[in-house]
């Protein structure tokens, strides 16, 4: 191959990301990048064209990769970089970012900007505080870092299954790195990966 051909390829980025067990898996961009509407028949589109990769694996990272293009938005706004998504049935529900400066409210982190969406929505179309107990209860959290002691106590509360962060918190993580506020007895245990 001369210098010509390979400078009319378009370049191959390949991004590398580690999850919270260690393992480091490398995609190509156009694969580890999705648009961030992606839904739950989209990324099973996307599975499909990717052989030897487990839909676990390839989901929840194409998942925080959606977090980390929301921490991008946060960032954009000169706030501090933490995004979010929530899944229910595969498919992106609602998300957040951080902008505690930009609403002059210190709660107004990601997690509890997507909280606050599924409420709203969850409620305008007349679902009980058990029903929506209830679906929490059926969702998955993807975050681009460790949840501050704060969220974890409001996901714990609300009940979600499952979190996923990308980093820990060593400052103020509350889901193992400061306070471990999942495996308080509180009767449901949420799940913190």
């Amino acid at each position: 191959m001369n210098c010509s051909s390979l400078e009319a390829r378009p370049p191959h980025r390949t991004i590398s990301t580690a999850t919270t067990f260690g393992a480091i898996l490398v995609f190509s961009s156009y694969v580890a990048c999705p648009r961030p509407t992606l839904g739950g028949n989209e990324a099973l589109r996307l599975y499909q064209e990717i052989n030897g990769v487990g839909f676990f694996i390839f989901f929840g990272l194409a998942l925080l990769l959606l977090s980390i293009f929301r921490a991008k938005l946060a960032l954009d706004n000169l706030e501090v970089p933490v995004g979010c998504v929530i899944v229910e049935d595969q498919a992106v529900i609602a998300s957040g970012r951080n902008q505690p400066t930009q609403t002059r409210n210190a709660t107004s982190h990601a997690e509890m900007e997507a909280i606050d969406k599924l409420l709203e929505q969850w409620q305008k179309i007349g679902l009980t505080m058990g029903e929506i107990y209830l679906k929490f209860s059926q969702c998955t959290l993807y975050v681009t870092c460790e949840p501050c002691i704060m969220c974890a106590a409001a996901l714990s509360i609300i009940g979600i299954k499952e979190v996923f962060y990308g980093c820990a918190n060593d400052k103020f993580g509350g889901c193992g790195s400061i306070l471990s506020l999942h495996n308080c007895s509180s009767g449901k245990r949420t799940r913190f990966d």
